[in-house]
C-alpha cells in the first residue's frame, strides 16, 4: 500500500484508545484503533457505511480530507508504538448488521 490512509472520521468517545476511520487510495474504509487496522469495508460510501455500523454521528466526527498518512504515521499521530511483529488478520464480512442504538437490545427497546 503506497498511497497511505486518509483520515475521514475520528471517534468522539472519550474512553479507550484513539479510534479513526481511514480510507485507502482505492476507497476502502478501515477502523484504525490501537495501532492496527481492524476492519475493512469496500464499495461506494465505505467510510460512511462503516461509521454508521459503528454508532453513527453519535460516536464519530467527520474530519476534513487532508494528505494521507502511512500506517506508521497514523500510529505516531495516535501515540501508539507499532512493532513489526504485530500479526495481520484478514476477516471477510459477507453480511453486516447495523449497530443498535444504546436504548435497544436484541429483544427490542430497553
Amino acid at each position: 500500500m503506497t498511497g497511505g490512509f486518509t483520515i475521514r472520521y475520528r471517534s468522539c468517545v472519550v474512553e479507550g484508545p484513539i479510534a479513526l476511520i481511514v480510507e485507502d487510495e482505492r476507497g476502502a474504509a478501515y477502523l484504525f484503533r490501537g495501532g492496527t487496522l481492524q476492519l475493512r469495508i469496500r464499495g461506494q460510501h465505505a467510510c460512511e457505511k462503516l461509521a454508521g455500523l459503528l454508532g453513527g454521528k453519535a460516536r464519530w466526527d467527520t474530519v476534513p480530507r487532508v494528505a494521507p498518512y502511512s500506517l506508521a504515521g497514523l500510529c505516531a499521530l495516535a501515540g501508539v508504538a507499532r512493532t513489526p511483529s504485530q500479526p495481520t488478520t484478514i476477516v471477510q464480512v459477507t453480511k453486516a448488521v447495523p449497530a443498535m442504538a444504546p436504548s435497544e437490545t436484541l429483544m427490542g427497546r430497553a
